[in-house]
């Protein structure tokens, strides 16, 4: 399964040359402009807003009621020929167009870039670009990581449009953490009156520069100058998930209670396939036992293997919505101590 959206049989979602997703939505082998990220990724609709009423069915009848301050965000999709409604928001909510993130992306960037995913998923309710920077990081002269602009918005109301600077390894993304920790080269843009203000004044304020590159490759190369043995990845492990101080302060005074023993099994299993992807991953082969090679493996452990409620659903949303970071956080926090 997976969350990106359907129409007509077809994936609203395009990539340039590598395929996305479960091998869905169209493949080009020609460079991706706005236009065409929009056709091909089947994009190219507007959201607006409508007065919110209710239905009241009583023995006298249906009665319409309007909800007061609140309003339906209607899409009309020209390839469905229907209208759907994609969230419920209030008075001070102002949409932000799929075009308008092109645009804005457009209008970010110097000459060089070029578009490399876009995507909706949630029924429409998200949309997702990714852009290629020119430039990308190179670690340990082999392992090659892209730069890339992520931008993201809902059309329901649930978070802002966010525009991030963030590195993606060819693969598996997994430099993407060290992106999100960089907070001076990400935006938000609030879906409210002075949105298109915002997004005029964006490029200042995100202060775009290869400097970027230079924070990532200075934290890769850390990482991979950072020797790591045996003893080194369990006691990283037992870092990334301790025993809860409630159930260590019990153990050897009195049996631990059935749920207390789950969670340690929880948190052995979570080690124990960590550990064997840092040893056994394909992913991992190429790289030395480093730092850099420990934290691949609790990407990889987090993007694929950690349990999550709906399987390939929420994790695909996860992956590309950047949430559920908390772990690689803590985990970049540990390595680069």
């Amino acid at each position: 399964m997976h969350n990106l959206e359907q129409i007509n049989g077809e994936t609203a979602f395009v990539a340039y040359r590598k395929p996305g997703w479960h091998g869905l939505g169209q493949v080009v082998e020609e460079e991706l402009t706005a236009e065409s990220a929009i056709q091909k990724a089947m994009l190219d609709w507007e959201v607006e807003l409508h007065p919110l009423y209710s239905s009241v069915m009583s023995a006298d009848g249906v009665e319409v009621v309007p909800v007061e301050d609140k309003f339906a965000v209607i899409r009309k999709h020209p390839l469905l020929g229907e209208r759907d409604a994609l969230g419920v928001v209030g008075t001070r909510y102002t949409p932000i167009q799929n075009r308008a993130v092109f645009n804005f992306l457009d209008a970010l960037v110097d000459s060089g870039s070029s578009y490399e995913t876009a995507g909706s998923i949630d029924g429409g309710k998200k949309i997702f670009i990714t852009m290629r920077m020119p430039n990308g990081i190179l670690v340990d002269g082999k392992d090659k990581s892209d730069m890339y602009i992520f931008a993201t918005t809902s059309h329901d109301g649930s978070f802002s449009m966010n525009v991030s600077l963030t590195a993606v390894r060819v693969v598996c993304q997994n430099t993407w953490r060290m992106a999100r920790r960089a907070s001076q080269y990400k935006h938000t843009i609030r879906h409210t009156a002075n949105s298109n203000k915002s997004i005029a004044q964006a490029r200042d304020v995100m202060q775009f520069s290869f400097q970027y590159g230079g924070f990532l490759q200075e934290q890769a190369d850390k990482l991979v100058n950072t020797v790591v043995h045996p003893h080194d990845v369990d006691n990283f492990l037992s870092h990334l998930f301790p025993i809860p101080a409630d159930i260590a302060g019990a153990m050897g005074k009195r049996p631990l209670e059935k749920n207390e023993l789950k969670v340690i099994t929880m948190l052995d299993n979570k080690k124990d396939t960590i550990k064997n992807l840092y040893h056994n991953s394909p992913g991992q082969q190429m790289l030395e036992k480093n730092a850099w090679r420990l934290f691949n493996s609790v990407t990889e452990y987090s993007d694929y293997y950690s349990t999550v409620r709906g399987s390939d659903t929420r994790r695909a949303e996860r992956v590309v919505l950047a949430e559920g970071e908390v772990l690689k956080d803590r985990a970049l926090d540990l390595l680069l101590q």
